[in-house]
């Protein structure tokens, strides 16, 4: 990454290299999940047709109507995100108009999604946790991927 910011600016100023291998920043971490049809963390997902998924399933869950595409999952009805991490933070990436809201026990609060893909924070703690996640999501939602910190 150096190297290609390099060719693209010589003057380019970094901060000193930290000497940690990639494999040590997301050990003991959740890896990104994308949803969408040519997300190879995501397999086995139907080709953009509307179909229910049902608990428990690794992402999508519920009785719910997910539509698989190409970049994005578009919420159905009723629909729902679920999934068991590990980190001290959880983020979404969605778009379209409308609300993922909190659906497990611990009150946080309700991510207002306004039309551009963009990154929400749904889960901020001080350390790194083992936990399991859920939101319902309004219909007509696109959701891109989960990220974690």
């Amino acid at each position: 990454m150096r190297t290609l910011l390099r060719q693209a600016d010589p003057n380019v100023q970094f901060p000193p290299k930290t000497g940690q291998k990639d494999a040590d920043l997301t050990k003991n971490r959740t890896p990104e999940r994308y949803l969408s049809n040519r997300a190879t963390s995501a397999t086995a997902w139907p080709t953009t047709k509307t179909t229910m998924y049902r608990f428990p399933t690794t992402v999508l869950t519920g009785r719910l109507a997910w539509t698989a595409g190409y970049e994005y999952f578009t919420a159905g009805t009723d629909a729902r995100l679920a999934l068991n991490y590990r980190a001290k933070n959880v983020n979404l990436v969605p778009a379209r108009k409308g609300t993922v809201k909190v659906v497990d026990s611990k009150p946080t609060n309700i991510v207002r999604v306004d039309s551009t893909p963009t990154l929400h924070r749904l889960v901020d703690e001080t350390n790194s946790k083992q936990a399991r996640l859920e939101r319902q999501v309004d219909s007509g939602i696109q959701a891109y991927a989960f990220t974690f910190g």
